[in-house]
């Protein structure tokens, strides 16, 4: 029985591994506007409120850059990577809580000075 646990979860290790080079191949060869038609990222993002969140997060409140509605795609509970235009910048990774019309808030571990930078993008991170 042991044995079948251990093999199960390898495949599903593969399978996690599989899964995040696709979605990695697909958000480079697309451009970011391409990604957002197909729900993979929200582009133009600018941080309009920090606050703390339960179990000693931070969450961020962001929205498109002149107020523009979020396009659909991702959803609450969808890990993902907020990423800005500096290449030297490495991604802070977040769970998206709640997303309206007009606004998407996110959560994370430690506060990051990437959330200062302008524009910023969110990339859906594979699960």
């Amino acid at each position: 029985m042991n044995d079948w646990i251990q093999k199960q979860k390898e495949l599903l290790d593969l399978e996690n591994c599989e899964e995040a080079a696709l979605l990695a191949d697909k958000l480079a060869s697309l451009g970011a506007k391409a990604c957002e038609n197909e729900g993979l990222s929200i582009i133009n993002l600018e941080v309009i409120g920090i606050e703390a969140s339960l179990y000693g997060r931070c969450g961020a409140n962001m929205q498109k850059i002149g107020k523009l509605p979020i396009p659909n795609g991702l959803k609450v509970g969808d890990e993902v990577d907020i990423v800005c235009n500096n290449p030297d910048r490495e991604p802070l990774f977040a769970l998206i809580t709640k997303v309206t019309p007009t606004s998407i808030m996110v959560v994370f571990d430690e506060y990051d000075d990437v959330l200062l930078e302008l524009p910023l993008r969110i990339n859906m991170h594979p699960s």
